[in-house]
């Protein structure tokens, strides 16, 4: 049997083969735990708030703020301001997809699909206010992680 000598990931002479690079670290951790976290705190959240006549998924967007803050600061602790407002961003997108989808699920479940339709579209239409709102409460705790580096140093 022949040797196969390898170069890098692929076999010389032979195709290459695709190779899966991972999420950056401020992504993943933005996504798991912090935002599938934030995603089903917000779902207990707005689940006894169903019948409000209001748009609930995004009212708890906006009350879980101080959660991003508190994604951004853990991340500035570990690699700055930058890493702090990707997470925070990340983390907000995050909990706002599981959120809404749990929202058109239950529509689906319990009302007409024309319903959950728009409840779709108000999803996906309110997901660059929500990566915005992210960014900046990330950036809030980036900037409070920096101000307490520089108190102790």
């Amino acid at each position: 049997m022949p040797s196969v000598e390898r170069e890098g990931n692929r076999a010389s002479g032979g195709r290459d083969t695709p190779v899966v690079e991972p999420l950056p670290g401020d992504w993943s951790r933005a996504i798991h735990p912090y935002g599938v976290l934030c995603g089903f705190l917000m779902t207990l959240t707005a689940f006894p708030m169903r019948h409000w006549d209001a748009p609930v998924p995004m009212i708890v967007v906006v009350l879980f703020i101080p959660y991003y803050i508190v994604a951004g600061f853990l991340a500035a602790r570990r690699a700055g301001i930058a890493a702090a407002v990707t997470t925070g961003a990340v983390t907000a997108l995050t909990g706002h997809t599981v959120v809404y989808v749990a929202t058109v699920l239950y529509t689906l479940i319990n009302d007409t699909w024309p319903t959950a339709l728009t409840w779709l579209g108000i999803g996906v239409s309110l997901t660059l206010a929500t990566l915005f709102l992210g960014a900046l409460a990330g950036m809030a705790g980036g900037t409070i992680a920096k101000g307490i580096k520089s108190i102790h140093d």
